[in-house]
């Protein structure tokens, strides 16, 4: 068994939410058509372990990846990047209701009467 199946079978046991987050990386190896087979295999690890999975893999695509790099030999990203990241992940968890219910539950109402089943994320 593998340690994020693991990891799944333990937060689901602890009644845990677990998202498999997909993050580009900031260089021009991260294009839309070289990252597509990468992508596909995280979304198959995710679906593997029964983990919803947000996929902020485009989330460079409008802007020059290079100029979100930590540095030129290290495709971190950068501090702009990292924003955009932020910014990506917002909209994904505000445009979701489900989502959303689950990082900002009701206050009246009882958290374990909440969805745990985001809809606009890929499912596994």
């Amino acid at each position: 068994r593998s340690a994020f199946a693991e990891l799944a079978a333990d937060c689901r046991s602890e009644n845990r939410s677990l998202f498999y987050l997909i993050i580009p990386r900031a260089g021009r190896l991260d294009a839309p058509g070289v990252r597509a087979e990468a992508v596909s295999r995280h979304l198959g690890v995710a679906a593997a372990g029964a983990v919803p999975a947000i996929d902020l893999s485009a989330a460079f695509d409008a802007r020059d990846a290079v100029d979100l790099q930590v540095a030129a030999t290290d495709d971190h990203p950068n501090a702009t990047g990292h924003k955009i990241l932020f910014h990506a992940l917002a909209r994904a968890i505000a445009d979701d209701p489900k989502l959303y219910a689950i990082f900002f539950p009701d206050p009246k109402s009882n958290r374990s009467e909440t969805s745990r089943e985001p809809s606009s994320v890929k499912e596994p």
